[in-house]
């Protein structure tokens, strides 16, 4: 057997036909690459608002050609690793066409002669038999036209193809079976070197069940040992690494060789700015994945995109299970629905099969989807799950990743739930959009971490009676909208793991920096567009400001987030949305790194994995905020998954200024799940002069720490009413404008009638999208704020424990507030806007000599940050 490689410099004619004849092929390229990297063609960009811009688009069809020497042979096999839909000529006759958008195009040639011999290859990026998700969207990689990867023939008297390999750990047996191209008498099968097992081609294939030695270590995250398979034929040697790890559930308890295993997934788009489409190499990818597996992630779920040959191989290595889905985000139909397309159908079914065989032998690949949610015809589905299923049986299935949104459902083929929800008020995730509503418990709620996702995947009183009926439903869909037809709703209790879908998705404020590092042909004018709208809203000289501000108020709700998630028992993990910045979908900052994995200099790795790693420290904190002389009671438990048979100690302290108030140890046991039982922690109380921010810290015997900051607040005599304030410093009166105020030694608070109400988290997603889409669907649009920028040196915080951004002492002065435009750009507490809209927003400001103040703070009085408030700015204004 031999490879030739076909990299390297090929004609290039873009044409409008399906045919090779009389064409001028009037430039070149030099592939692997596509055609935004032919420096002779136009740069033409159609500047977008919402995503990166391609500055050499194309759309339509494109022919590659190319002469080479050949040797002789029996046969010989052409492969396209990556690339659109693909039509081939050999000498100019033509071989046939694929499809795929996943798997590697390979045309069969036959038998070649020695000498010059023509290649000629149109690649279409139109005309697709599905819109195909992530792969093709000008929200990800774009819809590019080229080939990527392996450009190669290989030829030899004997071949073989769809290799498929399939091991079984509990019958210590692996199936491979194989097409066979040219003479082949015999296979002969060994394992890490073991003796030979043989077996007899019939039919032109080869099928065998090799024997595996019961010893053969287990692959998974923590162990990813690999084995090599050689298969020996009559003039070769064929060489397959392989995995051996067995994948089940006991009831909602996601199990991998046999232990309970728990997901920390994030969302893959493909999305690599400055590389020619997708890297197709292993150190990108093993670069890649290694900044993603420092952040504690074990899982990485690909939205409607499958990644290439070199991924799987650096996931097998480093232990990281992979997801990969069909590339369709819509509606399946059958023969007895209207609109049914048979094609669309027959191309995702084939899909699914070639992602199957070609990826199916990695270890790595532990789940597959079918699309993205999906709605439509279940029986479709489920026909399609069982094929899968009884073909590559060693593989977890799920219909599609949050099928049927506000009507969920269970098919019986699924081995996972994915979703958001489990009926409308069902809720196990912590964010949503407003037309997606109701929305989750971190923009609802006050910051705690006692509160988990258990009642809503597992009722304690049952479910209510009866079912919803079948309607019309106007969904999201993509960046826009559309109506569907929902069956009948019905209450489940999953007895399948549950991973909740796209969890996450807070927005950050941009990094404007980032974009001179943008070196690739998609360029990042939907920054700079936000970059203009921010010098125009007067806004430019706070931009470093509110990066930092809203970043860190976001990176809060992730901690929360993920906190809530691994407090879930009933959950067998999650999927974040994201890691990393998508630059699509109207621009969705919502990463800790920037769409580059570049870190942005809010969180590093080693604090992120604190609350994102196989052992997480919970404490059980009901609240954050105090009055002086109470005790922060707390319990404490392990989310430890894979050291859960261990018994720990963690050293638990109370700490202020560096002093230690409290100290104890505590032992958690060895439990048989995942999360153990938790532990309460009687602490004494806390007494205090000033109000202050104080630590609880807890530390394993390993070195694993996390800790939780608390605030206390003096009680001091304050009555609070519509009127004003009254204190040891006098009364301080509130007036709802300046004209009606007889001194400057009073708060004015505005009327909120026709103001943005103030909210404590970040944004969602973006802005720019959901906004459109409420708008769309009649429904409220999203408030759109990232939350507050404080400068805590302002006299009139003095008194107050203020950080530069949104902390839980703010919760209840936000909750009874709103978000008033204001031009004081020195404002001590001002609510951050999203980008695109800009409006310089206060909360706490000054005007006109008056000091103002949106919050309605009489309605929450007796809460301790509020007391504290009005306290600081009563001293301020009258002391």
């Amino acid at each position: 057997m031999k490879k030739q490689s076909l990299s390297g410099p090929w004609e290039l004619a873009l044409i409008d036909k399906n045919s090779t004849q009389n064409e001028q092929y009037d430039h070149g390229i030099t592939l692997p690459a596509t055609l935004a990297s032919v420096p002779s063609l136009p740069v033409e960009p159609q500047v977008s608002a919402g995503r990166l811009t391609q500055t050499r688009p194309f759309v339509g069809k494109a022919l590659y050609r190319k002469e080479c020497f050949l040797e002789r042979a029996e046969t010989a096999v052409i492969t396209l690793e990556r690339t659109r839909n693909s039509r081939l000529w050999f000498d100019d006759t033509e071989v046939g066409s694929c499809d795929s958008l996943s798997s590697p195009h390979r045309y069969v040639l036959g038998r070649i002669s020695e000498g010059m011999h023509s290649i000629a290859i149109m690649v279409t990026n139109d005309s697709y038999a599905i819109p195909g998700g992530h792969l093709t969207s000008d929200d990800t990689q774009g819809n590019w036209n080229g080939i990527l990867g392996e450009v190669s023939i290989t030829s030899g008297d004997c071949l073989l193809l769809d290799e498929t390999i399939i091991p079984d750990a509990e019958k210590h047996t692996l199936r491979f079976s194989a097409r066979i191209l040219g003479k082949c008498s015999f296979a002969a099968f060994s394992v890490d070197n073991s003796p030979e097992q043989v077996f007899l081609p019939a039919e032109g294939k080869i099928d065998a069940a090799v024997a595996l030695d019961e010893r053969l270590s287990l692959w998974d995250e923590f162990s990813p040992s690999l084995h090599t398979l050689s298969c020996r034929t009559d003039r070769d040697v064929f060489f397959y690494r392989f995995g051996l790890r067995s994948l089940s559930h006991s009831g909602r308890r996601l199990m991998i060789n046999g232990q309970e295993a728990f997901l920390r997934g994030k969302h893959e788009a493909l999305v690599f700015p400055n590389h020619d489409g997708l890297p197709m190499d292993t150190a990108t990818w093993e670069t890649y994945l290694r900044t993603v597996a420092s952040y504690g992630f074990n899982h990485i779920r690909c939205h409607t995109c499958c990644p290439p040959e070199a991924a799987f191989e650096c996931a097998d290595d480093l232990g990281l299970y992979m997801e990969p889905e069909l590339p369709f985000w819509g509606t399946i139909k059958g023969p007895e629905d209207e609109g049914y397309d048979e094609k669309a159908n027959d191309f995702l079914f084939r899909e699914g099969l070639r992602i199957l065989t070609e990826y199916g032998r990695h270890p790595s690949f532990v789940m597959f989807s079918l699309g993205n949610e999906l709605w439509g015809n279940k029986k479709v589905l489920s026909k399609m799950l069982s094929e899968y299923k009884k073909r590559f049986p060693h593989i977890l299935y799920t219909a599609g990743s949050n099928n049927f949104q506000f009507m969920p459902d269970i098919l019986p083929e699924e081995d996972m739930f994915v979703g958001v929800r489990l009926g409308r008020e069902r809720l196990f995730r912590g964010s949503y959009a407003m037309c997606d509503s109701p929305q989750g418990i971190v923009q609802t709620t006050e910051p705690e971490s006692v509160s988990d996702y258990d009642r809503a995947i597992v009722p304690a009183n049952g479910l209510s009676a009866g079912e919803e009926e079948g309607r019309s439903v106007m969904i999201q869909y993509g960046t826009g909208v559309k109506t569907v037809s929902a069956e009948k709703g019905r209450q489940i209790v999953p007895k399948i793991p549950v991973v909740a879908h796209e969890v996450g998705q807070y927005a950050f404020y941009p990094d404007f920096d980032e974009i001179e590092l943008y070196t690739g042909t998609l360029k990042p004018f939907n920054l700079a567009l936000l970059a203009e709208n921010v010098k125009k809203a007067g806004l430019w000289a706070d931009r470093k400001r509110f990066f930092e501000s809203a970043g860190r108020l976001a990176v809060d709700c992730y901690r929360r987030e993920l906190e809530t998630l691994h407090r879930t028992g009933e959950l067998s993990g999650f999927q974040l949305l994201d890691l990393q910045d998508y630059p699509g979908q109207g621009t969705a900052l919502v990463g800790i790194l920037n769409a580059l994995m570049i870190n942005k200099g809010l969180i590093s790795p080693e604090e992120w994995r604190r609350f994102c790693s196989d052992t997480v420290i919970l404490a059980g904190f009901e609240r954050f905020v105090f009055y002086s002389g109470e005790a922060p009671s707390f319990s404490l438990r392990l989310s430890r998954y894979g050291k859960r048979n261990v018994t720990h100690t963690v050293r638990c302290r109370l700490i202020r200024d560096q002093e230690a108030l409290f100290e104890t140890s505590v032992i958690i046991p060895a439990s048989e799940t995942r999360l153990s039982a938790p532990i309460s922690i009687p602490c004494p109380p806390v007494f205090t002069d000033r109000a202050c921010r104080i630590v609880m810290e807890a530390k394993l015997e390993d070195g694993t720490t996390q800790e939780w900051p608390l605030w206390f607040f003096p009680r001091r005599s304050i009555q609070i009413t519509p009127d004003g304030i009254r204190s040891e410093f006098g009364f301080l009166p509130f007036y709802k404008q300046t004209g009606g105020a007889s001194s400057s030694r009073s708060v004015i608070i505005p009327d909120a009638e026709g103001q943005l109400p103030c909210e404590y988290s970040s944004d969602f997603w973006s802005y720019r999208m959901f906004s459109a889409i409420s708008r769309s669907m009649g429904k409220p649009e999203p408030v759109g704020t990232m939350g507050l920028c404080v400068d805590p040196a302002d006299p009139l915080l003095e008194g107050f424990p203020a950080d530069v951004y949104t902390t839980p002492v703010w919760y209840p002065i936000l909750s009874c507030a709103h978000a008033r435009q204001i031009t004081d750009g020195k404002a001590p507490v001002q609510m951050i806007d999203n980008p695109e809209r800009c409006l310089r927003l206060g909360v706490l400001y000054r005007q006109d000599g008056f000091v103002c103040l949106t919050s309605r703070l009489w309605e929450k009085s007796t809460a301790p940050a509020v007391n504290g408030l009005a306290w600081s700015l009563s001293r301020a204004i009258l002391g």
